[in-house]
């Protein structure tokens, strides 16, 4: 293993692609009635995995998100939202949320 320490422009992007993440698992969730806990996210993750967002560079994000009519701003709160949420349900709202924190078993809340 190595160390990676990312520059902030590198995290700052990771954020906001974990916010479209987010976004993308609540509609996939609309979208597929049928997807539910740990193996519904499986299916999610492995399109995810796939999707062309991971390959963009901040230049191509920000159009990307621009075209979905979205701001950097309402991803941080998008994000933040869910987090929060997550962390109340959990019984861990006063501690900084991390994708690693998630609950493996929670439909809402899916590992990542």
């Amino acid at each position: 293993m190595a160390i990676n320490i990312l520059s902030k422009s590198a995290k700052r992007l990771s954020q906001l692609k974990d916010a479209i993440r987010i976004l993308a698992w609540e509609q996939y969730k609309i979208d597929n009635k049928e997807v539910k806990g740990l193996e519904g996210y499986q299916l999610f993750a492995e399109e995810w995995q796939a999707h062309k967002i991971h390959d963009m560079s901040q230049v191509e994000f920000d159009k990307f998100i621009a075209d979905l009519g979205y701001t950097e701003a309402d991803l941080v709160a998008e994000r933040s939202r869910y987090y929060q949420k997550r962390n109340q349900i959990n019984g861990t709202a006063s501690v900084p949320a991390t994708p690693q924190d998630i609950e493996m078993g929670n439909d809402d809340f899916p590992p990542y």
